[in-house]
Order: structure tokens, then C-alpha cells, then sequence
């Protein structure tokens, strides 16, 4: 027995970078992100490392 999805799908994309985490933490982490592909960046270039790059 076939089942029919025929419901409507309403959502809206326009607010695409919405997120609940707060502010502070979304720096933090990017930051520090930030922090650690330069620290890998400055080590694979100083060791020749393509792992690190």
C-alpha cells in the first residue's frame, strides 16, 4: 500500500547563519580554530611537513 506524502514543506532559508549557540562561544571557537591552522600551517612549513599542511 503506497504511502502519499503530499504535505506541505513551508520552511524558510533566508536566515541561513541562525544559530543558538551564543555569541562568545562562536568566537572562542573560532578563534581558536584559527589559532591551531596557523600553528599547523608555521609547523608543516618549518618541518616540510605535507601532513601538517
Amino acid at each position: 500500500m503506497p504511502h502519499s506524502h503530499n504535505h506541505g514543506h513551508d520552511h524558510d532559508h533566508g536566515d541561513v547563519f541562525h544559530s543558538h549557540a551564543p555569541i562568545g562561544k562562536m568566537k572562542l571557537a573560532f578563534f581558536l580554530t584559527l589559532i591551531i591552522l596557523v600553528v599547523e600551517l608555521v609547523g608543516g612549513f618549518i618541518s616540510h611537513s605535507l601532513a601538517l599542511l
